[in-house]
């Protein structure tokens, strides 16, 4: 905690204690899904609930591992996936990765 500041203003950055610098390390954010927030479906697959109706799942399907985006139905006492929904080859999700920064940029300005 750097000195003369309360616990909270700095709760976020460490500092370093090496005499030749006063260099802040970023912490990494407090909120991180962990493999605990997944649950596991029928088949043994992962997913994480992004609302009652929807998940992200990430599945194999004739080989290729995808992350699978869609909406569900209940369907008696067990939920199916819907046909709304794609289904993203490892490489498209890690392209939409990369662009989650100007998402998130283009969701604060607005749209017109």
């Amino acid at each position: 905690m750097k000195p003369g500041s309360s616990r909270g203003e700095d709760s976020d950055r460490e500092y370093s204690n090496s005499s030749s610098s006063n260099e802040e390390i970023e912490k990494p954010p407090s909120k991180v899904h962990r493999k605990e927030s997944w649950k596991r479906d029928s088949e043994g697959f992962p997913y994480f609930e992004l609302s009652k109706t929807r998940r992200v799942s990430v599945r194999k399907f004739s080989g290729k591992v995808l992350v699978d985006i869609r909406e569900y139905y209940q369907n008696g006492e067990t939920w199916s996936p819907g046909r709304k929904g794609i289904s993203l080859s490892i490489e498209q999700f890690e392209k939409l990765k990369s662009h989650l920064a100007d998402i998130d940029e283009a969701i604060q300005r607005g749209v017109p």
